[in-house]
């Protein structure tokens, strides 16, 4: 008899999710490191005057954005067409044709399936710079 077969650990990490608008279907999937180098000005651009809540860290940032959508719709919405045009694969004159209620499910969608990798991206970044800096910091030392 054989073992059910069930989804490796990357598969699931890096599942992808489908979505119909009308007759047209669209996959969302993690970015890959070419598309988060090209949508990380928009995303930078929208969330720039955003506040935290007191005491929250840039690695909070993910979490805080799909706990208050009409927040992060209203500061994604000049960047929508162009992170949905890079995280679908599509154009941007067919992401532009995309109506606003299913673009923002997607757009929502879109952080979701990348928030995980981000907010990880953003704690290891964080850690790796303070480990750098105290290792400068003891070469320093002991030169003097």
């Amino acid at each position: 008899m054989t073992e059910p077969q069930t989804k490796g650990d990357l598969e699931v990490i890096f599942s992808e999710e489908s979505v119909k608008v009308g007759d047209k279907e669209y996959v969302i999937k993690p970015w890959t490191l070419k598309q988060l180098i090209q949508a990380w000005p928009f995303l930078l651009e929208a969330f720039k005057d955003m506040k935290l809540p007191e005491g929250a860290n840039a690695s909070d940032l993910p979490s805080f954005l799909l706990e208050n959508p009409q927040q992060t719709i209203s500061k994604l919405l000049p960047a929508i067409v162009p992170l949905l045009s890079i995280s679908l694969g599509i154009g941007q004159g067919e992401a532009e044709l995309i109506e606003i209620g299913p673009a923002s499910i997607m757009i929502l969608r879109v952080l979701g399936k990348n928030i995980a990798h981000l907010k990880n991206f953003l704690t290891l970044a964080v850690g790796e710079i303070k480990t750098l800096t105290g290792a400068m910091t003891e070469t320093q030392s002991s030169e003097d």
